[in-house]
């Protein structure tokens, strides 16, 4: 885990990756051998960005705008970063931008 995470937060995102876990433990045990490592390499890469997505939320750190895809597109994200509704950074040739800063802007859409 990240140096500068409060016990709390630690805590909570560790028992979000055991439930996570824990899910793909009981799904996996009706599906052959090698339908299971598809299966399991899926959950992997998802369980890794659902990880980075809750720690930056705890952290309020940058974090690559597709993240937010299930809100917006990263090209959304852009173009309100280069309108200056929110502030955008690029960070290894992806647009990042912080979750406060996200979600306080898009609590003003219609």
């Amino acid at each position: 885990m990240p140096a500068g995470l409060k016990p709390n937060e630690r805590n909570r995102a560790l028992r979000a990756l055991d439930d996570a876990k824990a899910i793909l433990q009981r799904t996996s045990a009706d599906v052959d051998a090698e339908a299971l490592k598809v299966i399991e390499q899926a959950g992997e890469r998802i369980q890794q960005a659902n990880a980075a997505f809750v720690l930056a939320l705890l952290k309020d750190d940058y974090c690559p705008a597709k993240l937010f895809a299930p809100w917006a597109s990263v090209r959304r994200v852009r173009d309100w970063g280069a309108d200056g509704k929110i502030r955008v950074i690029i960070r290894h040739k992806r647009a990042c931008v912080r979750p406060s800063d996200f979600f306080a802007y898009w609590a003003t859409l219609p």
